[in-house]
């Protein structure tokens, strides 16, 4: 996956200063700061749909939420020579709340609600 990597970040306006395997995805570090590229199984359709609530809990400002990134073409969806279908998100620095342990900022109900992506703790 790693040459299919460079040929999907190349479809972005991202300088990558270095990239680190994570959770099944690969952790960007670039001049804009960290992104996270991932497979994408899903319809455009869907991912048009995700990429609008994340931007209306973006704009609620309650909680940091990864946003989708477009690329050069102005797409969600980037596609690699073999056919592998890419997304690139605005990530951050974090670590996860987990369900099991209790902690994180709301309660046991407000993280089960929550969506996964918007499951991070500044701890």
């Amino acid at each position: 996956m790693n040459e299919r990597t460079t040929e999907v970040l190349e479809q972005y306006e991202l300088e990558v200063q270095s990239k680190r395997r994570g959770r099944g995805a690969w952790i960007c570090e670039t001049s804009q700061g960290l992104k996270l590229l991932r497979e994408y199984k899903g319809t455009v359709k869907r991912l048009e749909f995700e990429e609008q609530i994340m931007n209306v809990l973006q704009n609620q400002k309650t909680c940091r939420t990864d946003q989708y990134m477009r690329n050069r073409e102005g797409e969600l969806l980037s596609v690699a020579e073999d056919g592998t279908r890419c997304v690139v998100k605005e990530w951050f620095s974090g670590r996860e709340c987990s369900v099991q342990s209790g902690g994180g900022p709301g309660g046991r109900a407000d993280r089960e609600a929550a969506p996964d992506t918007a499951r991070h703790c500044d701890r």
